[in-house]
């Protein structure tokens, strides 16, 4: 793999894709050129492996305490320190990133670029509600909440009725539903789980295409197809051809 030049511009640009800084609209557009430009599929990649080297190894602290040495020393050619021998500082910093690039890129191999959880992922946008005077008031509460995008206020809504009713698949669904867009994703699992082992409950399909999505999430992406096919959502098909067409 060759290393990709970038400007400052597509340096900030892809920053912020890369730590989800973009709008929905912003997003797409951004994955919609990674998916036909390939030079700018490949300026992506290089960044994005720059920055696994720099984070996973804690090589910014020592890149930046570096950068104040040189500062705060004379100016001297790159290979040279003050005593006219090889920087081996230098020489170890710059090969250690090498490495890790050419390892990153294998890496990498298997993973999903632009990202399959990104591209399919929609959340659940709930149920409609009354909010009348009847013995569901505080469920419908908490879906008042989910739908608010208040999450962890519905679900501490519904952890009293689910004790109360642990085998009732609405609120086992809409709970995995609402730890899944919060991240919390073996809380998601749990809930969502059962379900998928239930193949006459409303929400058997809903549930095996969240937790088909969240395999992939979890880079298990052979793992999640056996519950895309029996969500027999329409994207199921196109998005288990994509896995099956995954490098490795």
């Amino acid at each position: 793999m060759s290393w990709q030049e970038l400007s400052q511009e597509e340096t900030e640009r892809i920053d912020a894709f890369l730590n989800q800084d973009l709008s929905k609209a912003e997003q797409e557009a951004f994955l919609d050129e990674v998916n036909n430009n390939p030079e700018w599929a490949a300026k992506v990649k290089s960044q994005k492996l720059l920055r696994i080297a720099i984070q996973e190894y804690g090589l910014k602290k020592s890149l930046d305490q570096f950068h104040l040495e040189t500062k705060n020393s004379p100016q001297l050619p790159p290979t040279l320190n003050s005593n006219g021998k090889k920087n081996i500082k230098w020489f170890w910093l710059t090969g250690l990133v090498a490495f890790l690039l050419i390892g990153g890129f294998f890496m990498l191999q298997n993973t999903n670029v632009p990202n399959l959880y990104q591209q399919y992922y929609k959340v659940d946008p709930g149920l409609m509600t009354t909010m009348g005077e009847s013995d569901n008031y505080e469920f419908e509460r908490g879906m008042v909440d989910f739908k608010e995008q208040a999450y962890d206020k519905a679900i501490q809504r519904w952890q009293p009725l689910l004790q109360q009713q642990p085998n009732n698949d609405t609120l086992s669904y809409f709970m995995g539903i609402a730890f899944q867009v919060l991240g919390k994703e073996q809380k998601a699992e749990t809930f969502l789980q059962p379900i998928t082992q239930k193949s006459n409950s409303v929400f058997f399909k809903d549930a095996n295409w969240y937790l088909g999505l969240l395999k992939i999430k979890q880079n298990k992406s052979k793992e999640a197809i056996p519950f895309l096919q029996k969500s027999e959502y329409k994207k199921s098909a196109e998005l288990i051809k994509r896995i099956n067409d995954l490098p490795g």
